[in-house]
């Protein structure tokens, strides 16, 4: 797991002694705790290089923070090689999630992502000789001291809480119900499905496995397991049901029911599940459901089909949850002929959200001119994004132009950085913060100090959502400097204490103003820079 490794002061070490502690700046930006700029020379390739690492895993949401941040539990959770260093020390660590690393936590929540940090002694090092510190694409040099130590080697190592009582245990996902609940064990599947004379094994598989789908959670994350249909024809017999000679189902057969399992090879841990199979006249009237060229779903047979696990905030997340037919390129047909006549295919239920980790169901239906209808139910995993990975996002702008690309001074400030981001280009997420209502959005490196306004992410919005109200009567006393940012032309026009607009009052672009106050207007951030007809959506507004 990827860390960054950067050297600081002692009253760095003397700010991490402390536990929990308030890291000033911005996490894993390249400043000391101190405020400091952090040595970041390259230093030439005739130094000796150390390289550090991390060994830290995934815990138990129930873990005790204070464990993970004894001496004991940093040095086994750090790999030092090279140049003979060792770890021969360590100041109180200190725990903070990564969505607000200026705070340290006393406990984990699962599916959360947390950052350990610490400051570390090197020894076992040559007296006064330069070393450069490497851990991955970061690297920084120091100097041992005389008694060959370098002390205050600021370390970070990331991992993620999950649920110690769902850990590896493997269930069975039920999508015959519309809510896509978890089977108990050994339970049928709700809605019984329909098999035809003639049909295989392995037709009556496909629909086993369009009708349970096995999971199991590791790490916070879940993820999906192999259905073991165990001896089918057995199963059959020991009902009364016995194979043709061309092994498919007679026509006697009238009902049965089929038990399949699923094993997490991590530990071996079973689940076990039933479905109801009743026979159905003719399933070649009913709709037909199509993934591409494959036939997914006609009546209640076939497969269905398997959604991929998804990343919290993904493109592909956002994608299911807009239009999840376009997304697995969903197509119904009257009957299983395309040339039937391709037909409407509805979603009946998405309550998919892309930017909170879970599982969500999903179900589409389509009715043909007989008016058979077709059903097709399917889970869509939202998992944590892992510590030290980023999301890909498109910037939306301007054709043409470019988003400023900003550097987080504190939490109410911030400054250009000189880059800018063009339209359509494609950048990588790792975190996000909020300066004064303004979210951000971290790209290029997790330890970067490059941030966009995230109105220009996907068509997100730029305002921290917060509870609609329409109170005008609360200000919150601001003091700074905002600079007007304004696109388009003309200028940019003032409302008043209620957010009405009409008074007359209007501010040019790139101008800069002395603001006195803010507050929250239906929703929508402001700055008063004057009376109570001059205040200017946060939207236009940068602090500097």
């Amino acid at each position: 797991m990827k860390k960054n490794v950067k050297y600081l002061s002692a009253a760095a070490a003397a700010l991490l002694a402390v536990a929990p502690v308030a890291v000033s700046g911005v996490a894993n930006a390249a400043i000391n705790l101190d405020g400091k700029p952090a040595d970041t020379s390259t230093k030439p390739a005739t130094d000796p290089v150390i390289n550090v690492a991390s060994t830290m895993n995934s815990q138990a949401a129930n873990t005790q923070v204070s464990t993970l941040t004894t001496a004991s539990a940093v040095e086994s959770a750090l790999s030092v090689n090279g140049s003979n260093a060792k770890v021969v020390g360590v100041s109180k660590a200190a725990v903070v999630n990564v969505n607000a690393p200026t705070v340290g936590v006393t406990s984990l929540e699962a599916g959360q992502n947390y950052q350990l940090q610490a400051s570390v002694a090197l020894g076992g090092l040559e007296a006064n000789k330069t070393y450069t510190i490497k851990q991955g694409s970061e690297s920084v040099s120091a100097t041992a001291n005389q008694n060959g130590v370098i002390p205050n080697v600021y370390v970070t190592l990331n991992f993620s809480a999950y649920d110690a009582a769902v850990q590896g245990a493997p269930y069975f996902v039920d999508l015959t119900t519309a809510n896509h609940v978890n089977l108990t064990e050994g339970a049928f599947a709700y809605k019984a499905q329909s098999f035809t004379a003639g049909e295989t094994v392995a037709d009556l598989e496909k629909t086993v496995a369009g009708a349970v789908q096995p999971m199991v959670n590791v790490d916070g994350t879940n993820k999906p397991l192999i259905i073991n249909y165990g001896d089918v024809k057995a199963q059959l017999a020991n009902q009364g049901v016995t194979l043709t000679s061309n092994n498919t189902i007679p026509a006697s057969a009238t009902s049965f029911y089929l038990t399949v399992t699923a094993t997490n090879p991590a530990n071996n841990k079973t689940a076990t599940a039933k479905v109801q199979f009743n026979k159905d006249v003719n399933s070649k009237v009913y709709p037909a459901i199509y993934e591409d060229a494959t036939l997914v779903k006609q009546g209640n047979t076939g497969a269905g089909v398997t959604v991929q696990p998804t990343t919290v905030g993904s493109k592909e997340a956002k994608a299911l949850a807009t239009d999840p037919i376009a997304a697995l390129k969903l197509k119904a047909y009257t009957i299983d002929d395309k040339n039937s006549g391709q037909i409407d295919l509805k979603v009946l239920s998405n309550k998919i959200d892309p930017n909170t980790v879970g599982v969500y169901p999903v179900t589409l239906t389509a009715t043909n001119p007989n008016g058979y209808t077709t059903t097709l139910s399917f889970n869509v995993v939202v998992n944590p994004a892992l510590p030290g990975e980023g999301r890909k996002a498109t910037v939306k702008y301007k054709a043409g132009y470019g988003v400023n690309v900003w550097n987080v001074l504190s939490s109410t400030n911030v400054s250009f950085s000189g880059k800018r981001v063009m339209d359509g280009e494609t950048v990588t997420i790792f975190g996000e913060k909020t300066v004064n209502g303004v979210k951000y959005y971290q790209i290029n490196a997790k330890n970067s100090n490059d941030y966009i306004q995230a109105q220009y992410v996907d068509g997100e919005q730029a305002v921290t959502p917060s509870k609609p109200s329409t109170d005008s009567s609360k200000e919150e006393a601001v003091s700074g400097v905002i600079v007007v940012k304004y696109n388009g032309r003309g200028k940019v026009a003032l409302v008043n204490q209620d957010g009405h607009y009409g008074t007359g009052n209007y501010v040019s672009k790139n101008a800069a103003y002395k603001v006195f106050a803010k507050k929250t207007i239906n929703g929508k951030t402001y700055y008063r820079l004057g009376t109570q007809n001059q205040w200017i959506p946060a939207q236009y507004a940068q602090f500097r």
